[in-house]
């Protein structure tokens, strides 16, 4: 068997040029598909542009008449926020107000309570003080008398005496 004889024997090389028969062949179509496809995308395109803008078109007067319809809302909702902080701020204020006053009230009268307290200890003091001190001194005044004139006649003594 000859060489040439093997080779067209074995089947390997006939799958081989098969495909690339196969292939020749296709490239010869691509061409023709090529521009087929071109007039298909051509003709899609007419069709759908007019489609696509119409729904953009749509989509974006939809759109603008929501976001005029949400700019509003959230304009009105804003001002009505507005006015109800500002009340809110002038009730809290009111009545921050009214509740320092009424914590500086009570505080103060805490402090006029402890110093009513303190200052009626310090006159209980001096005056229980003066009273002792004033029966101490009754009881000295009267036993001192006659230390007094004793004391008066030893001075009288002495002065005699010398």
């Amino acid at each position: 068997m000859t060489l040439a004889e093997k080779i067209r024997d074995n089947k390997a090389v006939y799958t081989g040029a098969g495909a690339v028969d196969f292939a020749v062949e296709k490239l010869r179509e691509m061409p023709e598909t090529v521009a087929k496809v071109r007039a298909e995308l051509t003709e899609n395109y007419g069709k759908y542009r007019v489609a696509v803008l119409e729904n953009v078109n749509d989509v974006r007067g939809e759109v603008n008449e929501r976001v005029t319809k949400v700019r509003t809302t959230a304009t009105l909702r804003l001002n009505e926020v507005r006015a109800n902080v500002a009340k809110a701020q002038g009730k809290t204020e009111a009545v921050s107000l009214q509740d320092y006053l009424a914590t500086v009230t009570a505080k103060v009268s805490e402090v006029i309570d402890e110093l009513a307290e303190r200052g009626r200890t310090v006159i209980n003091k001096a005056a229980d003080d003066i009273t002792s001190e004033a029966q101490q001194a009754k009881s000295v005044e009267a036993p001192a008398k006659p230390k007094t004139a004793s004391t008066a006649r030893r001075s009288t003594a002495k002065k005699t005496a010398d």
